[in-house]
């Protein structure tokens, strides 16, 4: 049985914040109470609950909502449904690592962000936790991998992409590359990969009996979402860039436009008969036959486009093209988007109680389970809120809970 996860994280790790999000608690939970019943089903992750211990990191609330990271919490966005406990120090102490030792032998999980090497050195290596608890899945998660010649290098989502050869599919033609808004990397390539080997390590578990340890890289992550652009270079060597491809900024048929009202469209016309409906609809019969031209022909088709759709507010575009049946749709903002009638349908902005805040906002599921329905239970906890609770199911005393909190243990 799947009992859960315990999630290690230090704010001086070389990955970022963003590497203990929840994505990382897919499937993956650990039982505090043997006897709790279907109440412990939560979001994605069949009933088990996650255990984070660290500290409060410095890159994390800032920024983001000033009032919750003054009451000392996780982030708002990504802590619900976990339990905190502890703080980054304590497992470097004996008493914090014989918590972490108790902790271990019921937990089917274990998450560290840390660069690598430092958990060896704390003595909690992959070999010696497995030795307490052989059927335990070990998933270390960092910027480069356990192994190669840049395993210690900091970085961050930037670093990674960049370094993976995907910065460059971002951009414009002829102009450097731009930063990405989303982390493509870190999310893409840390936590969906991680949430992949695990619950591989965990399906072979079932099988063999034992776990496994779990060696993610950001950076191998990053690599390997480059399967399409990749193929570009491997097999016809070609060097895509940002705004030089067809995918990638180049076709007019695929791209974005500004509206009259300064609002954007997003034109998906890939396939030929979207193309066609497309200039069906638009007026533009001379075009069905040259859906992706190239050089100057390329940005005469794209220039005539734009000076089209400039000529009429976004959502004026949206409801005339709409009986078209092609891709195309506005460019939401994220505020628009949360409040779409689709998403709203869909559950995707929830609102759920915090101690400190009330009633605050969060981003639903976007996997729709039928028989285990995800659900949020815990808010977004305050740093340290559940260690008393933890340790006393450990068998620690309220007195010795408090020798460990004076001694800076927890």
């Amino acid at each position: 049985m799947i009992k859960g996860a315990l999630i290690m994280a230090d704010e001086k790790r070389n990955t970022p914040a963003a590497a203990a999000d929840p994505a990382y608690d897919m499937a993956k939970k650990r039982q505090l109470n043997p006897q709790a019943d279907e109440m412990n089903r939560v979001e994605m992750r069949q009933g088990r609950e996650v255990l984070t211990c660290g500290a409060k990191s410095k890159n994390s609330a800032t920024g983001f909502c000033k009032s919750i990271a003054g009451a000392g919490t996780q982030h708002p966005g990504y802590g619900r449904c976990k339990f905190h406990f502890g703080n980054a120090t304590g497992p470097k102490t004996p008493e914090g690592k014989a918590v972490l030792y108790k902790l271990v032998k019921n937990a089917d999980v274990l998450i560290e962000g840390f660069r690598p090497g430092v958990m060896d050195r704390l003595g909690l290596s992959y070999e010696q936790l497995s030795e307490e608890n052989p059927r335990l899945v070990y998933c270390a998660i960092s910027g480069y991998g356990q192994n190669g010649p840049s395993r210690l290098k900091p970085g961050h989502d930037l670093n990674y992409l960049a370094e993976a050869g995907a910065l460059q599919l971002f951009g414009k033609a002829g102009e450097a590359p731009i930063v990405p808004g989303l982390s493509i990397a870190d999310v893409g390539g840390g936590s969906l990969m991680a949430t992949t080997g695990i619950l591989a390590a965990l399906l072979s578990r079932s099988i063999s009996g034992r776990g496994q340890f779990v060696d993610i890289s950001m950076h191998d992550g990053a690599i390997s979402w480059l399967a399409l652009h990749g193929a570009e270079t491997l097999f016809a060597g070609i060097e895509p860039k940002g705004g030089e491809r067809p995918f990638i900024g180049q076709a007019p048929c695929y791209n974005v436009y500004t509206c009259s009202d300064g609002k954007h469209v997003a034109l998906g016309a890939i396939e030929e008969h979207f193309w066609h409906r497309f200039c069906d609809a638009a007026g533009f019969q001379e075009m069905k036959t040259e859906q992706w031209p190239v050089g100057e022909r390329a940005l005469a088709q794209k220039t005539k486009l734009a000076n089209f759709f400039a000529t009429r507010p976004r959502d004026e575009w949206v409801e005339i093209l709409a009986s078209a049946d092609i891709p195309f749709g506005p460019v939401l903002g994220i505020n628009e988007a949360l409040h779409d009638e689709h998403a709203q349908q869909r559950g995707m902005l929830q609102y759920m109680d915090h101690p400190v805040e009330g009633q605050i906002p969060q981003l639903g599921f976007p996997i729709k389970l039928s028989e285990t329905p995800c659900t949020m239970r815990i808010a977004p906890p305050t740093l340290g809120q559940h260690t008393q609770e933890i340790l006393g199911t450990l068998g620690y005393s309220a007195e010795a809970i408090a020798g460990m909190r004076e001694a800076k243990v927890i």
